[in-house]
């Protein structure tokens, strides 16, 4: 049995929870944009910024021996030795934070031995919270109502879902769309809540091309979308892999319901 993790999805709730309150109120606020990365086209907030110290001091404190990967923190090397290792994205989707679309999330995530086992997405502007452990189930607290998530159930290729990214239009996405003769679809800006949409059965699959995405990215909604018995892998079909040298998901990966992830990537080999 998988263990459940409880005080570290307390700390991880309570942390995502007070970080969600500083991103909400930075975004009813003007709040200034930097940018950074290469070409310096990758958009930072205070918001960002300050969530991220808030989430990393709180874990640090209740996790010491834990190591810590977060988007806005200096990459350390010692946490190639760490057993445990948490990821945090403190605003999964700044641009539509910046562009003030409501579609963005703070995200954490646990990875034991290199596996994705436990996940808080929190989204501020609507406060749903989903969480998930490998092994103990996924839930969507929304509201005061807490319900179990269930991967959508097995549907007519005709009727099956895909996840699209509102800001990033990629032709091989629309190629295994028309190859699994899929026309519906759903657009969501942050990567966290794509997945999340997975993990509630409003969507069968989600495949990313990304040569960019970062551990963070991905850690906390693939514990989730396992959680609640979906799939997550790489294109080639291998599992993601966390706390790496350089900790990058180099070849895209694919999350799906899990009864079909085969063709999903099948489809995806096929587009690339």
């Amino acid at each position: 049995m998988h263990p459940s993790y409880a005080r570290e999805l307390e700390i991880a709730v309570a942390a995502a929870q007070q970080a969600s309150e500083i991103v909400i109120a930075h975004y009813r606020s003007d709040f200034a944009v930097k940018y950074k990365g290469p070409g310096k086209s990758d958009p930072v907030t205070a918001a960002d910024q300050e969530a991220n110290t808030l989430i990393i001091n709180q874990l640090a404190h209740a996790f010491p021996e834990d190591a810590i990967l977060a988007e806005e923190s200096e990459d350390n090397a010692s946490r190639l030795t760490a057993h445990r290792m948490w990821c945090v994205d403190p605003v999964d989707g700044t641009q539509d934070f910046v562009d003030r679309t409501g579609d963005f999330c703070v995200m954490i995530g646990l990875a034991v031995g290199g596996e994705a086992v436990l996940g808080v997405v929190l989204a501020p502007t609507t406060g749903d919270l989903f969480t998930g452990v490998v092994g103990h189930g996924a839930f969507l607290t929304r509201g005061d109502v807490r319900t179990q998530l269930h991967i959508a159930p097995l549907v007519e290729l005709k009727d099956r879902v895909i996840m699209m990214s509102r800001k990033h239009f990629s032709k091989r996405v629309l190629r295994v769309a028309q190859s699994l003769n899929i026309t519906h679809q759903i657009q969501r800006g942050s990567v966290g809540l794509k997945m999340s949409a997975i993990a509630e059965g409003q969507a069968h699959g989600y495949i990313s091309f990304s040569t960019r995405m970062q551990e963070w990215d991905t850690c906390g909604p693939e514990a989730i979308v396992r959680a609640a018995g979906g799939n997550v892998t790489d294109i080639l079909g291998n599992p993601l892999r966390y706390n790496k040298p350089i900790p990058i998901t180099q070849t895209g990966f694919v999350a799906t319901g899990g009864t079909e992830h085969d063709v999903w990537l099948d489809a995806a080999v096929k587009a690339i």
